[in-house]
């Protein structure tokens, strides 16, 4: 087993009276992302809150999504929709975009309307400094938003193989869930990193070679030395200055012309880092810290 590192269907019932409940192919339409889901899952998921705005919009696209997913808008209809048919979901996939969206008792209804359901808390942007200085809501997962497609990557990898899901792991606090089992991952390939440090070469080749990824490191601004041929590039950067855009979006041209996917690892990125990654080139973006094992999932999505 690979040590889990971290580094720095049918259409929904509906309501009587409302008309905020929609299928997982409505969705689809709000999505701006390019990426095409991979395969339909046997999970049964729900999707509450605003899921349709902001950086959640972009998500759902990068998901192996099933068209038997439903949403609610708020947890009050999730209440009321698991209470009057007999939708039963492994998951509900909360989106908070700010601090304060979810009052606690939310959580509280909805763990009596589906005690079977882990929750999953999808924090937004603005909630990045939530652990340390606000009140974040507790008896939950907690992701990041960048976080949420390389862990379902990875998860989906595992239910795939038998094994149990992270949501289905013992709940010990809001980190729980991201221990995941990568014994059975395997990377092919040429990955091209490039990087200002070589201690951050070191760590990230050292993490991908337990993949069985061959690891080339392109120094910062130097492409000439590239492989003909790359699986993936990884791009190691800050927040996005003009000059770091200028040389992410040459690195990844270069990987491209090279037949890879491109992932950008960035300090706390927000939505509007997501706009410039993509017209860099690049594929997806990830948030410092990460898990190697939702890293390597996601390169495998790409391909």
């Amino acid at each position: 087993m690979h040590p889990t590192s971290i580094f720095s269907v049918s259409h929904p019932l509906p309501l009587r009276g409302q008309k905020t409940l929609y299928p997982i192919k409505d969705l689809m339409i709000l999505s701006s992302s390019q990426e095409t889901p991979r395969c339909e899952t046997a999970v049964d998921v729900l999707l509450a809150g605003p899921w349709n705005v902001g950086e959640f919009a972009d998500l759902l696209s990068s998901l192996s999504v099933s068209h038997g997913w439903q949403r609610a808008s708020n947890c009050g209809e999730v209440a009321a929709l698991l209470a009057e048919t007999k939708f039963a979901p492994e998951l509900i996939l909360l989106a908070d975009p700010l601090p304060g969206t979810h009052p606690q008792s939310d959580v509280e209804l909805l763990r009596q309307a589906a005690p079977l359901a882990r929750l999953v808390v999808v924090a937004g942007t603005w909630c990045e400094g939530e652990l340390r200085t606000g009140t974040p809501l507790t008896g939950v997962l907690r992701l990041y938003w960048y976080e949420l497609p390389g862990w379902w990557a990875s998860a989906m990898n595992m239910v795939q193989q038998g094994a149990c899901p992270p949501w289905s792991q013992p709940f010990e606090g809001p980190a729980a869930g991201r221990t995941l089992d990568g014994s059975q991952m395997a990377h092919s390939g040429i990955i091209a990193i490039d990087c200002k440090l070589i201690s951050t070469w070191e760590a990230l080749s050292a993490a991908l070679k337990n993949f069985g990824a061959d690891c080339h490191w392109t120094r910062r601004g130097e492409l000439g030395q590239l492989p003909s041929h790359v699986a993936a590039g990884i791009w190691d950067g800050g927040q996005l200055e003009p000059l770091e855009v200028e040389r992410l979006t040459k690195f990844a041209q270069a990987i491209r012309e090279c037949g890879g996917v491109v992932i950008a690892l960035l300090d706390f990125p927000r939505r509007e880092h997501l706009d410039l990654v993509r017209e860099a080139g690049c594929h997806a973006v990830l948030g410092k810290p990460y898990v190697v094992d939702e890293l390597v999932s996601r390169i495998a999505a790409l391909r």
